[in-house]
């Protein structure tokens, strides 16, 4: 089987981060009482979005252990989310940024990679 190259191999990688970010929410291990949701936009007003930084760091340690024996780089598609304490998380767990335009190059820079 003839591995493919490393741009396509990059690419594929930032879309399943991409897609494993995008269902965190159906596999939450923790809901929110509907009390505290209240609270939470009475905190913080509304729209508030929620994030569960643990289970985003679950679901990229299993994308990491399923590729450990090749010699992979991950990159987060910034372009789907580009909330900086997210790309800040990314950041920490060991992610790179996949930027498409300028102003995800200045979100990038800011970001620190």
């Amino acid at each position: 089987m003839q591995m493919p190259k490393r741009s396509s191999l990059f690419f594929t990688i930032a879309l399943l981060i991409f897609y494993f970010l995008s269902i965190i929410s159906r596999f939450m291990s923790h809901q929110l009482s509907n009390q505290q949701l209240i609270q939470i936009a009475d905190e913080f007003g509304t729209p508030v979005y929620i994030y569960h930084a643990e289970k985003i760091a679950d679901q990229y340690k299993k994308l990491t252990k399923a590729f450990k024996k090749i010699d992979a780089k991950f990159f987060y598609a910034c372009k789907a989310l580009t909330n900086i304490n997210i790309l800040k998380w990314m950041k920490h767990l060991g992610a790179s940024l996949d930027c498409v335009s300028i102003t995800i190059c200045i979100v990038r820079r800011y970001y620190g990679k």
